[in-house]
């Protein structure tokens, strides 16, 4: 564990719970491979233990923070490569990563220890990015890691098996964080997928299953009884008699797509 002499104290508030484990964030090191062209992009940075070991071997890094007095903790931090650093005072969900990367001109490396509070908006936001992404490096809780690897097929562990291989590598110790979480937390890697099934409108195919884990216990055709019909479900061959959690990923895929050509303009129910 680091000797943490610094001057700032995270603040639990905030969900700040920073990695302080000098072991643990070798193993991380070893594992991203950093190579001096990349560009990466950490989520919440804490203390900058992490990202003073990657700036010694890259060509750039972009630091998003919403804290002020962090930010001004980080800049004196790691002032002897601050060439290499960029800093946005932004929340990461307001910021338009297209127009970010597009400056980059080629594909990015994301890293980052997500708090709990923002988790599943952070995957929705991902995906709108995905064809700019090479690598997604993230620390989770564990309870949240478990709803994407549900066996029920939740609504998040469907949604981010479409865009993303999910890799876990290992856990963390709750006793590797400042100040210690309640919970365990698990690393892991996201690659995103060259079109595992072909889907027309990703909004849609996102949207449709929002709507059909509205009312999880209810069968599929009740929680899309607006959008499509008995008949439909079976011109597509879909049990409409199923729970959404036991409906397949290409059979979503497969309705997402139904919808998008026959009906999707018309429909206001399923505007976006």
């Amino acid at each position: 564990m680091l000797n943490n002499k610094k001057k700032f104290y995270p603040n639990k508030k905030k969900s700040q719970n920073f990695l302080n484990n000098l072991y643990i964030i070798n193993i991380i090191i070893n594992i991203i491979q950093i190579k001096k062209k990349d560009v990466l992009i950490e989520i919440g940075p804490g203390f900058g233990v992490l990202t003073k070991l990657i700036i010694l071997n890259i060509y750039k890094i972009i630091l998003i923070e919403i804290d002020l007095n962090l930010i001004n903790f980080l800049k004196k931090y790691l002032q002897f490569k601050k060439k290499k650093i960029i800093i946005y005072k932004k929340n990461l969900l307001k910021i338009n990563l297209s127009k970010l990367i597009k400056k980059i001109g080629y594909l990015i490396k994301f890293i980052g220890n997500i708090p709990y509070n923002i988790t599943t908006k952070f995957i929705f936001y991902i995906i709108k990015y995905i064809y700019y992404i090479k690598y997604i490096y993230i620390i989770l809780q564990k309870e949240f890691s478990n709803k994407i690897f549900n066996i029920k097929n939740r609504r998040i562990s469907i949604i981010i098996k479409y865009f993303y291989n999910i890799i876990p590598i290992f856990k963390i110790s709750k006793n590797s964080f400042i100040p210690i979480p309640k919970i365990e937390s698990i690393f892991l890697i996201l690659k995103p997928y060259i079109k595992k099934y072909f889907v027309n409108n990703i909004n849609i195919l996102t949207l449709l299953i929002k709507k059909s884990f509205k009312q999880c216990r209810k069968k599929i055709k009740k929680n899309l009884k607006n959008i499509i019909t008995i008949k439909q479900f079976k011109l597509i061959k879909i049990n409409y008699n199923l729970r959404s959690q036991n409906i397949k990923l290409f059979e979503f895929c497969l309705l997402s797509n139904f919808i998008t050509i026959n009906f999707f303009y018309k429909n206001k129910y399923f505007k976006i």
